[in-house]
C-alpha cells in the first residue's frame, strides 16, 4: 500500500465513524475532512464526491466485514454452530463497546438510502449477498458434520439469519440495550435444538 492509498484509507476509516454515528445525510464532507484531519479540498483528491466516498466506505466495510466473518465461520478448531455463536457474540461485543449506537453500516445506508439512491441499493444488496454466502458455508458444513437436520436448506436459513441479526441489531441500537440480542441467541439455541425455549429475558 502506497502513501496515496494509505491516506485515502485514513479518510476512510476516520468517515466511516462520522457515517455511523450520524447517518450518511448527516454527515457533511466538512465533517468527514475535520475527523480526518485533513483540509476540505483535499478531500477531492482521493474521493470524486461524496457519493463516490459511500461507495468506498461500503466496499472498505464489507471487505473487512467479510473478511473477519470468513475467519470466525470458518475455524476449524470449533464446530461450524460454535464457529456462528461466537461470530454474533463478537458482533453484539463489538456495538456494546460503542454503547450501541453504531450499528452495520451496510444495514444502515440500505435503510437511509435505497429509496433515494438505486447505485447505494444495489451496491448494497450485493454486499450484503457476500455475508449471507460465508454464512451459508458454515451451516452447510454443521449440516455435513451432523449438527443440522438435513432438511434444511442452508442458503434460505443464512437469509433468515442474516435478516434476523440486522433485526436484533437494530433493537439493540434503538433499546441502547444487549436484551435484543439475548432474545436472538436463545432463539438460536432453540431453532438449532441445542436447548428447550428458555424463559423471556426480562
Amino acid at each position: 500500500m502506497n502513501k496515496r492509498d494509505d491516506k485515502q484509507q485514513l479518510i476512510l476509516e476516520a468517515g466511516l465513524e462520522e457515517i455511523l454515528l450520524k447517518g450518511f445525510n448527516g454527515t457533511s464532507v466538512k465533517d468527514i475532512t475535520v475527523a480526518a484531519n485533513i483540509p476540505k479540498g483535499s478531500f477531492y483528491n482521493y474521493f470524486e464526491s461524496k457519493e463516490h466516498f459511500g461507495l468506498e466506505a461500503l466496499h472498505y466495510v464489507s471487505s473487512t466485514s467479510c473478511e473477519n466473518a470468513r475467519l470466525t465461520l470458518s475455524c476449524q478448531q470449533l464446530p461450524p454452530l460454535e464457529r456462528l455463536a461466537k461470530f454474533y457474540q463478537d458482533g453484539a461485543l463489538e456495538l456494546e463497546a460503542s454503547n450501541f449506537e453504531k450499528g452495520c453500516l451496510l444495514g444502515n445506508l440500505g435503510q437511509e438510502l435505497s429509496d433515494a439512491n438505486p447505485v447505494f441499493q444495489e451496491t448494497v444488496e450485493k454486499l450484503m449477498g457476500k455475508m449471507t454466502s460465508q454464512l451459508e458455508m458454515c451451516l452447510l458444513e454443521a449440516i455435513e458434520q451432523g449438527e443440522l437436520n438435513a432438511n434444511i436448506c442452508p442458503k434460505m436459513m443464512a437469509e433468515f439469519l442474516f435478516n434476523a441479526w440486522e433485526g436484533t441489531i437494530t433493537r439493540m441500537k434503538t433499546s441502547k440495550s444487549k436484551r435484543p440480542f439475548t432474545v436472538f441467541q436463545n432463539a438460536l439455541r432453540v431453532l438449532f435444538g441445542k436447548a428447550d425455549q428458555e424463559p423471556c429475558p426480562n
